[in-house]
């Protein structure tokens, strides 16, 4: 239980009293990222930023854990991000082949204005 300062706000003690951090390791962050290597893992800036790093007493290694709700809002702008390039590619495809198919029209219409001439005519 926190101490409580009497110049802090009552709710705002509560809050973080009920506050749940819930912490993963890195074989976590894998699953949720769809099964990505270590090195992707810690060489991905956006999850370094989000890696929270403990020092165990009496120990020199540190622990790194993240937060699951942040790793899931990463996880979850990114997809987000794909959908919105996913519809701007869409729109280019469909304009591609728009003009493919106007350029075939128009090719296919002069050869039927302009039959052919015999060559050994």
């Amino acid at each position: 239980m926190y101490p409580r300062d009497e110049s802090e706000p009552l709710d705002r003690v509560e809050q973080q009293e009920t506050c749940d951090f819930d912490w993963i390791d890195i074989n976590e962050v894998r699953q949720i990222n769809g099964g990505s290597s270590r090195s992707s893992v810690y060489e991905d800036p956006d999850l370094q930023a989000l890696a929270v790093r403990f020092a165990e007493p009496g120990r020199r290694a540190k622990r790194v854990r993240w937060l699951r709700h942040e790793v899931r809002a990463l996880v979850q702008h990114r997809l987000d991000r794909r959908d919105a390039e996913a519809a701007a590619v869409r729109e280019q495809v469909i304009a591609r082949r728009d003009r493919r198919r106007a350029k075939t029209r128009i090719t296919a219409r002069r050869k039927i204005e302009r039959p052919r001439q015999d060559r050994h005519a």
